[in-house]
């Protein structure tokens, strides 16, 4: 192969440094060898020096990617345990699915790139953002397929809170994005204090059977907590600890059945003690459902749950979809008018 000075320059110093690595000497003087000697010391120097380039050409390719790797690692803040930055656009399909699929996603509004303090943030993820939180920017200012744009269906400002801030965005449990206070956007280290004590995942009250499809039968499980009044406090939160825990695939809503009867209270033990129903749609889409047995607690519903994903024993399909009425017989109103698709 005829090579100009340049690259014949290159290869010479990929072999300086090849011989260096393989420690190689060169052959026999060729005044000592006969001529049938001669030929097959030619072929074997011959492969000697292909080897020496192929070594030195690998040690130059090293050096040139590490810094790259470096750069890489750097700026997507992988060495520092930080996530990507992904782009959504008001034509992808998981554009529903990031707004109202109910795991936590925080969002930037921008036409342009991400603002230094979301890279600063997802650069250092482990440290500033919550377990779980996937981060995107997105043109709020975009043409839905459907028509309009994503700021206008979910009715976001058109400016964020202060000049010179980012406009970012929680979406999370299914509900509609939750546009962040000024004072959560001035650093990184304020995003993620403000983050950090905002429940990503929550438990959801359903008073109709909209709004249990909506945000609890929607996801992969779904774990039901049924109360008499209002949830306390550390029922609440142990739901809650189980939604934070990975893959962050479940959601989970309540019933206060002081107001509300679901069709599946039938087939529960009559108790004012609070109760959690694991539910998820099985592959011939009717609702799977298993109760938790004895009381609520943080350890026994942490074990319920590792059983449920495991399907040991197998959740029971439901003869009948599930229900949520009032019992005065009143009719409910479903949520304020919101989008839900996009």
């Amino acid at each position: 192969m005829v090579r100009g000075p340049m690259a014949q320059g290159f290869f010479d110093i990929a072999r300086l440094i090849g011989k260096g690595v393989l420690f190689s000497s060169s052959g026999k003087s060729a005044k000592t060898l006969s001529r049938a000697e001669r030929k097959a010391q030619g072929a074997v120097d011959t492969a000697r020096l292909r080897r020496e380039e192929l070594a030195g050409l690998g040690v130059l390719l090293a050096f040139v990617a590490l810094p790259v790797a470096l750069y890489a690692a750097h700026t997507l803040g992988l060495g520092k345990g930080g996530v990507s930055i992904e782009r959504l656009t008001s034509s992808d399909a998981a554009l529903d699915v990031a707004i109202f699929g109910g795991p936590p996603w925080l969002i930037e509004c921008t036409a342009a790139g991400a603002s230094a303090v979301l890279r600063e943030a997802a650069a250092s993820a482990r440290e500033l953002l919550p377990d779980g939180l996937r981060v995107a920017t997105l043109d709020c200012g975009g043409e839905l397929p459907s028509g309009g744009t994503v700021r206008k269906r979910l009715g976001l400002a058109r400016k964020p809170p202060a000049a010179g801030l980012p406009q970012l965005l929680l979406a999370s449990s299914g509900l509609p994005p939750r546009a962040l206070p000024a004072d959560a956007l001035r650093s990184a280290a304020a995003l993620g204090r403000h983050l950090k004590r905002t429940p990503l995942l929550s438990v959801v009250p359903v008073n109709t059977t909209a709004q249990l499809s909506r945000y609890c039968l929607r996801r992969e499980l779904c774990l039901l907590l049924l109360t008499t009044g209002a949830p306390r406090a550390e029922h609440r939160g142990a739901v809650e600890k189980e939604l934070r825990r990975p893959p962050f695939a479940a959601a989970a809503a309540s019933v206060d059945r002081a107001t509300h009867a679901i069709s599946l209270g039938k087939q529960l033990p009559e108790t004012d003690r609070p109760q959690v129903v694991a539910l998820r749609r099985g592959a011939a889409g009717k609702v799977e459902a298993r109760a938790l047995q004895g009381a609520l607690g943080a350890a026994a519903l942490a074990a319920f749950v590792e059983q449920v994903r495991e399907n040991k024993p197998p959740l029971k399909p439901l003869a009948k979809e599930l229900a949520i009425s009032r019992i005065d017989g009143k009719a409910d109103a479903d949520d304020p008018p919101v989008t839900t698709v996009l």
